[in-house]
């Protein structure tokens, strides 16, 4: 029923009747209303509690995403400053075998250049001994000869 339905009375206004059950359906539509808005409130209410549930977890979630975060960080800032020393460490010693090995192949040059140098003076020596030794020996044979062909 709306405001247009109402009945007219002869003196210009509405009769009662009339007033009283549109009154009366108006209320009834309100409380019909009134109630659905109340479920409607109460489902949203519901869901509002359950959507402040899902944030409260999703916070918490964020919260140990975010230490998590913060301990991935702080762990490749771990590794990378290990790996930075353990380059240093590598380098150095690298530095200090490269040095060894120089002063250890410069020692080894020095001690076969000299030992080279006392095998050539032995052989040297060892020549100027054959040397002197077939000379002798020449002279002996040629004395001997002397001697073979004088008596001859």
């Amino acid at each position: 029923m709306d405001i247009t339905s109402l009945k007219g009375t002869a003196l210009g206004g509405y009769s009662k009747k009339s007033v009283h059950d549109f009154f009366s359906e108006l209320s009834l539509a309100n409380s019909v209303k009134l109630s659905e808005l109340a479920e409607e409130k109460g489902a949203l209410m519901d869901k509002i509690a359950e959507l402040e549930k899902k944030i409260a977890e999703l916070e918490a979630a964020l919260g140990d995403s975010e230490k998590e975060k913060d301990h991935v960080a702080n762990a490749i800032v771990s590794a990378e400053k290990e790996a930075a020393k353990i380059l240093a460490d590598a380098a150095k010693e690298a530095e200090e075998l490269k040095e060894t090995a120089a002063f250890e192949a410069e020692t080894l040059r020095k001690n076969t250049e000299e030992e080279l140098k006392s095998e050539f003076d032995k052989l040297k020596d060892l020549r100027i001994s054959t040397l002197q030794a077939m000379t002798s020996y020449k002279d002996k044979l040629d004395a001997i000869s002397k001697r073979l062909g004088a008596e001859e």
